[in-house]
């Protein structure tokens, strides 16, 4: 006996497959854009849109509304009327973006959980273990499939991340990050990110100034050179299962790249990239780099490996990965003033009451090995260097730590470093 939708109607039929037995949904996508709305969703903003949306109590939902936005904006279909659902999936599409560029720009505020394990074999009401059973056969794309060529008993995780402390989203093979449900608790907290607006993360490109256009890109291009290889490496352990494509992914990825190509003129195409270092595989690929630097005789960096050039590997090591300075606080009539000191400080002038903070230098055995004959021009205390060491207190209380290295005749900012302040 044939059934028909009581509540939803598509343009896209959808063939309904054997009664009394599970069938594979595998035209998922296009009978979701295609489902017909009405005037209903052209009346409603994309903000109750999303919260009637992301009502549904799994996570996988939310991550697929990411896959299925992705999909659908980089392929629409003409023969399709999805007026209705686009301004929703533009929505995530901007939430997707700006995650990324929080990424890009401030490694020392977002952080990965270790892998959460959704262990489906787990107690039958257990929340993760319930998790892990609603992936069914996408369970091996949500695994390490490294360690489940090793052990079949493998099982899926997520990992969480989080922006100062505030969760915000998870890790997901289909789009490579997703935001969560509700973080408007980030508030103050975002700090300079002006692209956190009414909430929830948007489009950060009308935000971005230069310098953090020129880090996007990278960061982008960057994702972009492993993403082929990403998506060989989720569907490695299929077996029989159809493979997964991350079409969308991958082309809104592209699209994003060459829209800040436009938008940047003359970005450099090489450069420093942001790490996270405790990503799970197949994450870790996803979002790896490698750019080495080697310095010349001159004192000056280069990416040429030549013969009379010394490695130093990731430019961004010449700080230090130490989590705190020490820092002095000098008032105005202070005497003796520590910048006639003998030693080196990286100084702050206070505008409030016209004195000074002083901090310990945040580079690494390796930045003052190269550095120590150059500390008052890179201090800016000597003459006029093209290499610059400078800081501000920001909005938290941390000492943000900005350096600008000459690479190839080109000055290039380093991704700041922010340490928590042990004043004396």
């Amino acid at each position: 006996m044939s059934t028909k939708a009581l509540l939803i109607k598509s343009y896209t039929n959808l063939s309904t497959g054997t009664a009394g037995e599970w069938n594979e949904l595998n035209m998922a996508p296009s009978y979701i854009q295609g489902i017909k709305t009405g005037k209903i969703l052209d009346e409603m903003s994309s903000d109750k849109l999303a919260a009637l949306i992301s009502g549904v109590p799994t996570p996988w939902a939310r991550a697929r509304l990411f896959k299925f936005a992705l999909q659908t904006l980089n392929a629409p279909d003409p023969n399709i009327d999805s007026s209705g659902l686009q301004q929703f999936y533009e929505m995530l599409h901007g939430e997707w973006r700006g995650l990324l560029a929080v990424m890009a720009l401030y490694p020392d505020r977002v952080s990965f959980s270790a892998p959460v394990s959704l262990n489906g074999n787990g107690r039958l009401y257990d929340i993760a273990s319930a998790f892990g059973r609603m992936l069914f056969d996408d369970k091996d794309l949500w695994s390490n499939q490294l360690q489940l060529a090793k052990d079949p008993d493998t099982q899926p995780f997520i990992q969480l991340i989080y922006y100062r402390g505030h969760l915000v989203g998870g890790t997901s093979p289909m789009t490579g990050v997703f935001t969560g449900v509700d973080y408007s608790q980030i508030g103050a907290d975002a700090g300079e990110v002006q692209w956190f607006r009414n909430g929830r993360f948007e489009d950060p490109m009308p935000f971005l100034n230069p310098e953090q256009l020129q880090k996007v890109y990278l960061f982008v291009k960057n994702l972009n050179r492993n993403i082929e290889a990403f998506e060989d490496n989720i569907n490695a352990q299929r077996g029989g299962k159809r493979r997964a494509e991350l079409n969308g992914f991958k082309g809104m990825s592209r699209k994003w790249e060459e829209e800040m190509q436009r938008a940047g003129g003359q970005l450099r195409d090489k450069g420093p990239v942001a790490q996270y270092v405790n990503l799970e595989y197949p994450f870790s690929d996803l979002f790896k780099s490698s750019v080495p630097v080697y310095l010349k005789p001159d004192f000056t960096f280069t990416y040429d490996d030549g013969s009379d050039c010394k490695l130093v590997g990731d430019v961004q090591k010449l700080l230090s990965d130490d989590k705190f300075v020490v820092g002095w606080a000098e008032a105005p009539d202070a005497r003796p003033k520590l910048s006639e000191s003998a030693v080196y400080y990286l100084k702050i002038d206070n505008l409030v009451d016209k004195g000074a903070n002083y901090f310990s230098l945040p580079l690494s055995e390796i930045g003052l090995d190269i550095f120590k004959n150059s500390l008052a021009g890179l201090l800016g205390y000597g003459d006029n260097s093209k290499t610059r060491l400078s800081a501000r207190l920001n909005d938290a209380g941390l000492l943000a730590v900005s350096l600008v290295v000459e690479i190839d005749g080109q000055q290039v900012e380093l991704n700041t470093r922010e340490y928590v302040v042990k004043w004396m």
